[in-house]
């Protein structure tokens, strides 16, 4: 019954996580269209956060907003994006993948660690107290 209420989440997480990339992700494409690559992907990873912090507080761990794990998230968020930035600016400038795609490849590799850290947030009883 764990195994599935876990894969439930999991599956969930990957709905709702494939929403979010495909709303930031075309943020991302259109401000990318009037800004460089930098700050199209800045703009857009920040409103991913939000979204995300939705998703997944309400969606996907069903847990509801709190003041503290909402204080958080962006604080997990906002180390990944240095990572995350990183891993594009590479990809972009020394592999020299298109900056269009360079972004999914980033989302992609990053996928299994940011669920991971989601389910952290939302289960931990030391951010929710």
């Amino acid at each position: 019954m764990l195994k599935q209420k876990l894969n439930y989440k999991f599956i969930y997480f990957i709905w709702w996580g494939g929403i979010n990339t495909l709303l930031t992700y075309t943020i991302y494409l259109c401000l990318n269209l009037i800004l460089n690559y930098k700050l199209a992907y800045f703009l857009s990873y920040f409103i991913g956060i939000l979204c995300s912090y939705h998703f997944n507080s309400n969606k996907v761990f069903k847990v509801g907003y709190s003041v503290k794990t909402f204080l958080f998230y962006p604080v997990l968020y906002l180390s990944q994006f240095g990572f995350s930035f990183l891993l594009l600016y590479v990809s972009i400038n020394k592999l020299q993948i298109n900056e269009n795609i360079a972004p999914l490849l980033v989302i992609a590799f990053l996928f299994p660690i940011t669920y991971l850290l989601n389910k952290l947030i939302f289960y931990s009883k030391e951010i929710k107290t």
